[in-house]
């Protein structure tokens, strides 16, 4: 029995150590862009020599372009160095407008030695156009072919003198090879030391949440203020939507600004921007114009102040309630690291993403702590929370209607089973005590939606909330919903910054009989996909894979995706954290001890009602904010976080196949990625 038990553990252990070392090379692959430039530095140099030939009498013109050498662009000093007969000239892509340098000569005769490479990619790239003339290239060996772009059928013609060189390969193999040899030895030290110095005693955690939040202020106050100072923030304070915020905020923080300025700014606001967005900007404006202090420090400070509170206090006291007891510090500034590293600007971002996801949670969290100790202050903050959640995002609002009808719901049932009221065990609570919160609540909610109630009143539309209407953004037939929900049905399933078009998505709209420019209706666009409802499905999980796709931690990068290794490690670092989350959730034995049944509930009513709605339009990263949250924070951080740091349970991943899992799931989200980029 024993000797069954100890070969089924090295069984695994050597299952594990193979899976290990694939994942070492699925990391290694990562950095081609890095190894690449290293292999091709192995490769010899040779010089051929290029001569332009006669003028063809059939051809318009005796013309030569090269513009690249060894696949690479060709610049100024390049072209100096090499040796030269007749006239050869240099043309720069800036001064004349062409998309590449060009190395340009139209005289008989005229020849020109370049050095290349003499990997299997090394030669010349020729461009191919009416006036191209025909010339001989030879190499050092002797050999001379002749060459005629004019005939050519594409547009460029691509010389490869060393095309059968199989070197390339080889050198390409072995450097990867000794590369994942290099991650496998890291990553196995590190499981090594993981399993000798982390542990956990099982004690109760000690610190205290506003010691916490206090120093997490301080800690990102102090972050942002280098980062500004040093290699700054691109596009800061902002562009777009996010410059418009701030420049709304300074001119409602400014001394003398008239009642008559305030209507005017009222109107001229769009409908469906709530007051909440603009709260951070004003504050910071409003000290600053009366202190001289700086405007981008004090929002530095504010920002800080509120992602603190987020992941210091809301999200910690949350997993305290519902599994009853702290996640340790161990966790908490895992989840702190690796959600900053994922986004890092939102730490100081203009738009309103990260704010309403902090009130959202805030509001959820106060208001199982009003229901489990009947304090009115906890009422009044939940409440508080809700209305300003929804002022600075109405995309909440389906989310927080679901949140306050189960908590309804939930409160009946036990209403109907006792005459005391407890959302936990230890937890009673009269009726009369819980009325008595629930309008508390309900003041505090209303209390602070009277700003946007005059900001409606001016624009001469009642309501709490601020609200959508037909030529509230670009179109003027169709609402903003509608227009976001008519983007994808034309193939755009993401937006800015990173544009996606899907042409599947696009035959939907099409299939229904309608135009690709026209503008729809809601009513419409469920038209499109009650026609084709197997194709929407399909597109719906295209967008949520989108969402968690993310490539930048910059909210206004200067750069868009491009293939290259920064880009590749970053989606690698997101896709583990994503596939760890679904480990978790499909493997019963780690749901059973990780997830309790409170747990699933509680995410899935918080997840469903900010997330599904934003899968029917347009895709933004910013939108999946609180799916962010989730599997960063909860799954991975708390969740997979407590497994790392408990030594008994540790084994379960290594039975359970973790790193097989883990190496298979990084693989297809990078398949489906690059399926969805690059074509």
């Amino acid at each position: 029995m024993n000797n069954n038990f100890g070969g089924q553990i090295q069984r695994y252990y050597l299952q594990n150590i193979i899976w290990l070392f694939i994942f070492s090379f699925l990391l290694s692959f990562c950095f081609f862009s890095k190894i690449n430039p290293f292999v091709d530095s192995f490769f010899s140099k040779t010089t051929v020599k290029l001569t332009l030939k006669e003028k063809n009498e059939d051809h318009l013109g005796n013309e030569i372009w090269i513009y690249q050498i060894d696949g690479k662009d060709i610049s100024k000093p390049t072209f100096k160095k090499m040796e030269k007969s007749g006239e050869w000239e240099y043309r720069s892509a800036e001064k004349w407008g062409y998309s590449h340098n060009v190395i340009y000569s139209n005289a008989s005769g005229s020849s020109l030695k370049i050095p290349i490479s003499t990997s299997p990619s090394g030669g010349l790239g020729i461009i191919c156009q009416r006036n191209s003339g025909r010339f001989d290239l030879e190499l050092e060996e002797g050999i001379i072919s002749e060459y005629d772009p004019y005939t050519e059928k594409s547009s460029i013609l691509q010389i490869t003198p060393f095309a059968d060189n199989y070197n390339g390969v080889f050198f390409h193999a072995i450097t990867y090879l000794g590369f994942a040899i290099l991650i496998f030895v890291f990553l196995s030290l590190s499981v090594i030391i993981c399993n000798k110095f982390v542990c956990s005693e099982n004690k109760e955690p000690h610190y205290k949440y506003p010691h916490l939040v206090f120093a997490l202020t301080i800690s990102m106050t102090v972050f942002l203020c280098i980062w500004w100072k040093t290699i700054g923030i691109p596009n800061y304070p902002g562009t777009g939507d996010g410059g418009g915020y701030w420049t709304v905020g300074q001119v409602l923080a400014r001394p003398d600004i008239t009642k008559e300025e305030v209507e005017l700014l009222c109107k001229d606001l769009p409908t469906f921007r709530g007051y909440g967005i603009f709260i951070p900007h004003f504050i910071a404006n409003y000290i600053s114009y009366r202190t001289s202090i700086s405007a981008i420090g004090i929002y530095f400070v504010i920002m800080a102040f509120v992602c603190a509170f987020g992941t210091g206090y809301v999200l910690p006291r949350m997993y305290e309630i519902v599994n009853g007891r702290k996640p340790g510090l161990f966790q908490v500034f895992t989840g702190i690291i690796c959600f900053y590293f994922l986004f890092t600007n939102y730490l100081c971002d203009m738009g309103s993403d990260m704010c309403g996801c902090v009130y959202y949670l805030a509001a959820i969290l106060f208001l199982f702590l009003m229901q489990e100790t009947g304090r009115y202050l906890y009422a009044a903050l939940s409440g508080m929370f809700f209305s300003l959640c929804l002022a600075a995002r109405t995309s909440y609002m389906i989310g927080v209607m679901i949140i306050l009808i189960f908590f309804f719901v939930h409160s009946l049932l036990v209403l109907c089973k006792n005459s005391r009221l407890s959302i936990l065990k230890d937890g009673i609570l009269s009726i009369k005590r819980w009325v008595s919160a629930i309008v508390v609540m309900g003041f505090f909610f209303f209390v602070f939606c009277l700003p946007q109630v005059c900001i409606n009143n001016i624009k001469g539309h009642p309501g709490l909330f601020a609200y959508d209407t037909d030529g509230a953004f670009e179109t003027k037939t169709t609402t903003l919903l509608e227009q976001n929900a008519d983007i994808p049905l034309r193939g755009y399933v993401s937006g800015y910054p990173e544009i996606i078009y899907d042409k599947s998505t696009a035959y939907i709209k099409q299939y229904a009989g309608y135009k690709k420019s026209k503008e729809i209706t809601m009513a419409q666009s469920m038209d499109c996909y009650s026609k084709r409802p197997l194709d929407g499905l399909a597109s719906v999980a295209k967008k949520l894979f989108i969402l968690v796709d993310i490539k930048t931690n910059i909210t206004l990068p200067n750069e868009i995706w491009t293939p290259t290794t920064k880009y590749y490690l970053f989606s690698t670092i997101n896709y583990i954290f994503l596939v760890t989350t679904i480990f978790m959730l499909l493997n019963k034995k780690v749901r059973r001890i990780f997830f309790s049944k409170e747990d699933l509930t509680l995410w899935g009513i918080i997840l469903f009602g900010p997330i599904l709605p934003e899968l029917v339009g347009k895709i933004e990263w910013r939108q999946g904010m609180i799916l962010y949250v989730f599997y960063v924070f909860w799954a991975f951080a708390y969740g997979f976080g407590s497994l790392i740091y408990d030594k008994e349970r540790r084994i379960l991943l290594i039975e359970e196949n973790y790193i097989g899992f883990l190496t298979v799931g990084v693989f297809i989200c990078h398949t489906i990625s690059l399926w969805m980029y690059i074509r």
